[in-house]
């Protein structure tokens, strides 16, 4: 299944799949498929030279392939801005012309199948587009870190989709390092000063999966216990964040080759941070690259760690590089596996209530594209919430339907038929046939080649039968729209019915029908406490199943799993406040996971609002008084401090956050609560605590300021940025200045972003900030790039800014290129 890519024809299709009109997709009708092959690649060498204050890339790039066929007679590579000084085949010079981005050769006759050629390239490039970013070389002040990286070859190397084979040879000035794939086979000096870096791939991989990275680094090599080399980079100026960073990497590696029965299939694995990096991160073949922002100590561990990003992209070695899908129809293969393994690492970290929050948010993201459409997730039109989070819920279901033992045995199975080449959802639903000899066509119809989920109308009856022994009946309904493509799901649940003396029965049994009734005998006349439809959350669906008070009370205290009693919680919502006052207390000193707790937080102070806008017709949404604003304290203020002052005080992070990122404002009786969040161990707790004391004590503010005054933070300096936005709101005006040169190209994307949004909130704009702005706005990072747009049409509106913008969009030093970029987009016309 080697072969090059048609380019043009890919496109074309790409092209034809996002101007379809909405008619459904399903899998057995999706016209995504790749278009035909002519050569297999099967060894590419490259030569390349960068010129970094220029965006230049020269290379010399060689291709060894072999001939599929013989009635052709032209290639095509991707090859976007490409200038060619030179194209041979065979040593002999090629004709060859460009289509779009795409450049044609011609061979000198028609191909002879079998036959080898050698296809050369000689070229320069400076890249507008590609997956290549020259990232801090325009910074004239030397402030913001210098890098070369890419996630993928397009945009630095002739691009065409096959496994391959590679020697790469990257020249560049001796004070930085180099990677890319495969094993560093060698490092020579030349004479001019700079040195060139050898790296191969001895085994075929997907060429897509190629990467560069060139900076200022060092690294640590660590070892699995099966032996394998993990060579880890970072910035020389944060070894104190090594360990943070890296947390479990090797433990990862050794947990999924027990995991998937199967040894790390090539020589040795590394990572490297990326500056500017505006995804999370991608797991190119034995070289995983990933943002900088997740290069944390453990002060930013809970603002985002890279632990789950960094598992995701590890099972990518095994599928997504070792087996790789070709077809968009496909990426679940690739998305669903890694999403679900890394959640399967974390759970033998941190526990099963940490994997069913986990689910929880996955259901929450797959659902917001549910209310859509309702593409299959074996679409090439599913759509990202759909390939990571539905899929990655099914193989828990599949997992579920199959057992433990005979799931690792598939996935085994399915690896090594599969190893070193692409893979089609038939690969794999054969691997489970072949493993376990079921046919269980019914679960992949429902979950991957249809669309749609489940939604479950439940209520429970309660009534004795002539013997007087008492029953519970639940009455479930599918009531979800269907269609062709969407129809009644089969699902084995679990319907489970808890007693006061804290017994209960179990029953799982198939609901297939439109309708379905479970009898659970109560052979003990046992009074029931609480009813469970489906514990745990194992199947993903909605559920319509209303409970009394006093269920829900029992239920959020004494249900097993976690995710069960977050689910009671939430359905407490809709009752009051005062009703729920001692259950939450009780919560708050006795539940150990801290999603019950945030949740807590936010009902408590969701009825604090309620309480306050009902009492005062001019309350602000947002601002919960509880100071001298008021004559006499509102009914429960005491009740509302005290759960607010166990969450300032609660030994998980992330319940400090919620309090002080959702109490508006406080009182002197919770000050010193609040205070103590100033050295808080995480970040987001400090910035957060330092609004909410300035807001709710504005004498104070100038103290809490002095004593944060040196405090950065991370992701964006969110505590500095915070204290920026502070000081400008006390009117400290000289401090725009610094504002707007955090909003310069000296600083990485996210410091960029927050300071654009502060200059935007507080209205704020010269000429130095209009620069700054309309420079971010023509960025190919487009998180940096849309919050400056977002920020020129905001300011366009206002004709004194609009024509500050207008000046500088005039007589500035941007390029060419930039300007005419704006000016094309029409945003302050």
């Amino acid at each position: 299944m080697r072969f090059i890519y048609s380019f043009f024809l890919f496109f074309l299709s790409l092209l034809y799949t996002s101007t379809a009109g909405d008619e459904h997709i399903a899998y057995m009708f999706d016209k995504s498929k790749p278009p035909e092959h002519i050569v297999d690649i099967i060894h590419i060498e490259a030569h390349v030279e960068f010129e970094p204050f220029k965006h230049k890339v020269s290379a010399h790039t060689i291709f060894k392939t072999v001939s599929r066929r013989s009635d052709g007679d032209s290639v095509i590579f991707y090859a976007p801005d490409f200038e060619f000084s030179s194209v041979k085949i065979n040593n002999k010079d090629a004709r060859n012309h460009f289509v779009g981005n795409n450049i044609v050769v011609f061979f000198e006759e028609s191909l002879k199948f079998g036959d080898k050629y050698k296809i050369e390239f000689e070229y320069s490039v400076v890249p507008e587009q590609g997956g290549i970013f020259f990232v801090g070389w325009n910074d004239t002040t030397n402030r913001h870190r210098k890098q070369i990286w890419a996630h993928r070859p397009d945009g630095w190397l002739p691009t065409a989709q096959d496994l391959v084979l590679t020697d790469f040879y990257i020249k560049f000035d001796k004070d930085y390092k180099v990677m890319t794939n495969g094993i560093r086979v060698d490092v020579e000096d030349t004479d001019d000063g700079d040195k060139i870096w050898h790296y191969q791939m001895k085994t075929r991989h997907p060429y897509f999966s190629t990467a560069l990275v060139i900076g200022k680094y060092e690294y640590k090599t660590l070892k699995t216990k099966s032996g394998l080399s993990e060579e880890l980079w970072y910035y020389p100026e944060y070894e104190d964040r090594f360990d943070a960073t890296y947390e479990y990497s090797t433990e990862m590696i050794d947990f999924f080759e027990d995991e998937f029965g199967a040894a790390y299939p090539y020589e040795l694995y590394r990572q490297a941070p990326l500056c500017d990096y505006m995804y999370g991160a991608m797991e190119t073949t034995t070289s995983t690259v990933f943002g900088d922002f997740m290069h944390i100590d453990k002060h930013a561990y809970w603002q985002r760690n890279y632990i789950n990003v960094n598992a995701h992209e590890l099972a990518h070695q095994w599928f997504g590089n070792c087996l790789s899908h070709e077809v968009q129809k496909n990426v679940w293969l690739t998305e669903s596996f890694a999403t679900y393994f890394a959640k399967v690492f974390e759970r033998s970290i941190f526990g099963d209530d940490y994997y069913q929050d986990d689910r929880r948010k996955e259901q929450d993201r797959a659902f917001t594209l549910s209310k859509r459409n309702d593409y299959p997730l074996g679409s090439s039109r599913a759509g990202s919430p759909r390939w990571y989070q539905k899929g990655s819920l099914v193989m828990d279901m599949l997992r579920d339907v199959l057992g433990d033992q005979e799931f690792r045995a598939v996935i085994k199975h399915y690896y090594e038929k599969n190893h070193l080449d692409y893979v089609e959802s038939t690969d794999f639903t054969s691997a489970v046939f072949d493993v376990t000899g079921r046919d269980i066509t019914w679960f992949f119809d429902e979950w991957l080649y249809k669309g749609g989920e489940p939604h479950y109308k439940v209520r429970t009856v309660e009534s004795s039968d002539n013997k007087l022994i008492r029953s519970t009946f639940f009455h479930v309904e599918q009531t979800h729209k269907q269609n062709e493509f969407v129809g009644l799901f089969k699902m084995p649940i679990v319907f489970e019915v808890h007693y006061k003396d804290g017994s209960f029965d179990r029953v799982r049994t198939f609901v297939e029908d439109q309708y379905t009734v479970v009898k659970i005998p109560n052979k003990k006349n046992i009074e029931i406490d609480y009813t469970l439809f489906d514990p745990g959350r194992r199947v993903m669906k909605t559920v319509e199943f209303d409970k009394s008070f006093d269920e829900l009370s029992a239920q959020v205290i004494k249900a097993e799993n976690m995710i069960d009693r977050y689910d009671a919680l939430v359905a407490l919502e809709k009752y009051p406040f005062k009703d729920k006052i001692e259950l939450f207390k009780k919560i708050m000193l006795n539940e150990k996971y801290y999603l019950l707790k945030k949740e807590l937080v936010s009902q408590t102070v969701s009825a604090r609002i309620k309480a306050l806008k009902k009492d005062n017709s001019d309350y602000c949404h947002g601002d919960v008084v509880f100071g001298d604003e008021y004559s006499e304290y509102q009914e429960g203020k005491k009740d509302y401090e005290d759960i607010l002052r166990l969450a300032f005080n609660d030994s998980d992070p992330r319940v400090r956050q919620e309090a002080a990122e959702k109490a508006g404002r406080i009182g002197p009786d919770l000050i010193f609560d609040a205070e103590k969040l100033l050295t808080d161990i995480s970040y987001p707790n400090v910035s957060a605590a330092l609004e909410l004391l300035c807001h709710s004590f504005p004498g104070k503010a100038n103290s809490y300021l002095e004593h944060t005054k040196d405090l950065l933070g991370w992701r964006g300096l969110n505590i500095r940025m915070a204290w920026l936005k502070i000081a400008v709101e006390l009117g400290k005006d000289e401090y725009f200045i610094m504002i707007e040169d955090y909003a310069s190209l000296s600083f990485e994307f996210e410091t960029r972003m927050n300071a654009i949004n502060i200059l935007k909130a507080q209205n704020y704009l010269t000429e130095a900030s209009a620069y700054h702005i309309l420079e971010a706005s023509t960025s190919r990072n487009r998180k940096v790039g849309n919050t400056a747009v977002a920020a020129i049409k905001f300011f366009a509106q206002q004709t004194e800014k609009k024509l500050i913008l207008q000046k500088i969009l005039v007589t500035s030093d941007l390029s060419d290129r930039q300007k005419s970029m704006i000016r094309k987009a029409k945003w302050i016309e």
